[in-house]
Order: structure tokens, then sequence, then C-alpha cells
């Protein structure tokens, strides 16, 4: 979060928690429900299934979500293709 400029007070300030409750979102993530988590994202700018991703790791749907369709699906193929022969292997 402090990456992308911001902090407990911001982050909480902007989805209308208390400082405290954020920290402790941070430090017990199983507290966390699907509706606090998309707001989070929503707030962050990214996906829900980001929040638990690296930063120097995006998902594919990251990396592809301003592309047009022919190229998205023609990356899946290739990355289903890629999965399939390493599960093979």
């Amino acid at each position: 979060m402090q990456a992308m400029g911001f902090d407990d007070e911001r982050l909480a300030r902007e989805i209308g928690v208390a400082r405290e409750t954020v920290n402790r979102y941070r430090h017990h993530p199983h507290r966390l429900n699907s509706t606090t988590m998309a707001d989070i994202a929503v707030v962050l700018g990214i996906s829900p299934g980001d929040l638990w991703r690296l930063p120097s790791r995006p998902s594919v749907d990251a990396i592809l979500q301003n592309t047009d369709e022919a190229t998205h699906q023609s990356v899946w193929q290739a990355v289903r293709a890629l999965i399939k022969d390493r599960q093979q292997s």
C-alpha cells in the first residue's frame, strides 16, 4: 500500500473505517471479507486478487487489461499451452 501512496490512515479514510481497522486487516488478513477486499481494491485501483500478489508479479489479467480482445485471447491460449506443457513434464 505504501508503494502506492497509501498509509493506514489514508486508506481508512477512503474506505470509511478507523485507522486501527486497516492496521488489523494488514496484520490479520483473515478478517477481510469479500466486500472489504473489493472496497480496498477499488481505492487502490487494482483487482481484489492483486491484494495477495507481490507488486512485481502482476496477474495476466492486469497485464492485458487495456488490450483488444484478439490479443487477450491469443495470450491466454499461449499461457494455457505453457501451463499444460509444464504439467505434462
